[in-house]
């Protein structure tokens, strides 16, 4: 269990690394979105995440009755959402320089039926309420079946693709929540089925993730809504996690690096949650024209590790308070 929690917080790390280094990219160059480099990492970013968090849901999170499921859901909720209520409502009255309150409960509406910048909080709480209605609904010989869980995934798709056709309202965008959801079941998949273990690790699979992530990674279109640019990102996405999966099992020649790569990892909720207010310091700050894609990822790699860091610093002085440890990051309180 273990070793298995080793390389699965290397690859949150290698995730939320480039996540940060996305955002320094998008709001620092005269490309933005369109930079080759924004390109080549963003198709696959959150749907990695919500890979993983399928992955390790499975392992931690098997409510068996409705009531293990309301408490399981409610301890989610503190980890998830008290911290997304609470930044969310931060970042508003900053950017409604602090007349948020003299219409709170119209904000607070928008801030669980409208995108904002902590949006994968959000989608990821959703996501955990219907994987708790399969663990309730299904039995445990069922969930055995890898063909239960292949038709449990195309019911779901199902009636989100209904609900799409046809209108029906959901209090988030129901579309990217269905193709981010896919990816946390993926992840369920994967990680109770030893058999797809050892085959997304055989050589050729593993070539063929290689081969698929660079062939096709330069023909998705950031701003595009085709059907096609749709299915690039699907395989990248896929193609991305083989890849990613395989090497975050590897030594990867330094052990400082390691351990890099495995504190970001267990931290990854806490930046992800503050490297949006730390990336506003660097915005305009030192726009510049092209460089080569090289000195761009060198330069920007640099500077995200700088705003990592300051995240993890954040982290270490909340720290020392139980209670804004809680309230800011859903970490339990300290007796």
């Amino acid at each position: 269990m273990k070793e298995r929690l080793t390389y699965i917080d290397k690859i949150k790390g290698i995730a939320i690394f480039l996540v940060v280094f996305e955002h320094l990219l998008q709001q620092n160059t005269e490309k933005s979105v369109n930079h080759v480099l924004y390109g080549l990492f963003y198709p696959f970013l959150m749907p990695l995440f919500m890979f993983v968090s399928g992955y390790l849901g499975f392992k931690t999170y098997k409510p068996a009755s409705l009531k293990e499921g309301l408490v399981g859901l409610a301890n989610k909720a503190l980890v998830l959402l008290l911290p997304y209520t609470i930044w969310s409502i931060i970042e508003k009255d900053l950017s409604h320089t602090g007349t948020f309150y003299t219409n709170f409960p119209n904000q607070l509406y928008d801030i669980f039926t409208k995108w904002n910048r902590l949006w994968f909080l959000w989608y990821l709480f959703n996501v955990y309420i219907f994987y708790t209605f399969y663990l309730i609904l299904v039995s445990k010989e069922g969930q055995k079946s890898f063909i239960i869980d292949v038709l449990s995934l195309l019911i779901f798709l199902v009636l989100g693709g209904t609900a799409s056709y046809f209108n029906i309202y959901y209090y988030i965008d129901i579309n990217p929540f269905l193709s981010l959801a896919v990816f946390f079941f993926l992840g369920v998949i994967l990680s109770k089925n030893e058999i797809l273990k050892r085959v997304i690790k055989h050589p050729l699979i593993l070539f063929a993730g290689f081969l698929a992530f660079f062939l096709l990674i330069g023909q998705y279109q950031y701003l595009s809504d085709s059907k096609m640019n749709k299915l690039v990102r699907i395989v990248v996405s896929c193609a991305s996690i083989i890849v990613i999966y395989n090497v975050s099992s590897l030594n990867l020649g330094s052990k400082k690096i390691d351990e890099f790569l495995q504190r970001y990892g267990k931290n990854s909720l806490i930046i992800y949650i503050l490297h949006f207010f730390l990336v506003e310091i660097f915005i305009n700050n030192y726009f510049f024209p092209p460089l080569g894609i090289f000195y761009t990822f060198l330069f920007f790699s640099i500077n995200a590790m700088i705003v990592v860091e300051m995240c993890l610093f954040i982290k270490k002085v909340v720290s020392t308070s139980s209670y804004l440890n809680f309230l800011l990051f859903g970490e339990k309180l300290r007796r």
